[in-house]
């Protein structure tokens, strides 16, 4: 975060009086401070939504990488375990042969 908000609010603190009724300067000056305050923050919460939004972005590319490495993981098993049976049925048990 932004060290002069830090500053900005310590020094508003330390001005802010007792009664604030009583002194229109300080209240001028802490209205001041609030508006410097205001902007600040406001500049950190742009800052803060685009490091989100590109961070966003990187979590939907790696979910559409994820999805399609399962797909193809999906269509991979789909098409080989058909092939891996057809192979086991046609060989003969070479197991029992020698048993014989």
């Amino acid at each position: 975060m932004n060290p002069e908000i830090h500053t900005i609010i310590e020094d508003m603190k330390k001005r802010s009086p007792k009664n604030p009724l009583n002194n229109s300067d300080v209240q001028t000056y802490l209205s001041v401070q609030n508006s410097r305050l205001l902007v600040l923050l406001a500049e950190e919460a742009e800052k803060s939504a685009k490091k989100t939004e590109k961070l966003t972005g990187r979590i939907l590319f790696l979910t559409w990488v994820i999805a399609i490495l399962t797909a193809v993981l999906l269509f991979t098993v789909f098409f080989e375990v058909p092939k891996i049976s057809i192979k086991l049925k046609q060989q003969p048990n070479q197991g029992t042969e020698q048993i014989k």
